[in-house]
């Protein structure tokens, strides 16, 4: 009797070996909260990039077209300038 009680403190006392208290319905429902976790953020990282594509391609389009307004007032200024160029100088009279 103190052998085996002797045998159960051992196998009691190494930690490798002891499986006492192991909930294994628990621990595949934490495995599966753990995969629904992980499943879910990756669908929300899934949605935040498509946001953030949308997001730069919209700006990248704000910028093209304010770029092209700014061209389009430079190249309209650009005519003015000449235009005025061509025109004859004032040749108003002095004051005598």
């Amino acid at each position: 009797m103190r052998d085996r009680a002797q045998k159960r403190t051992v196998r009691f006392m190494n930690a490798k070996n002891r499986t006492i208290g192991v909930d294994k319905a628990y621990l595949d429902l934490q495995l599966s909260e753990k995969e629904h976790a992980r499943i879910a953020q990756e669908k929300a990282d899934s949605r935040e990039a498509l946001c953030q594509a949308q997001l730069i391609r919209h700006l990248e389009e704000t910028e093209l077209m304010a770029r092209e307004v700014k061209a389009k007032d430079y190249h309209d200024l650009k005519e003015t300038l000449l235009e005025q160029m061509q025109l004859p100088k004032n040749n108003a009279l002095g004051m005598d």
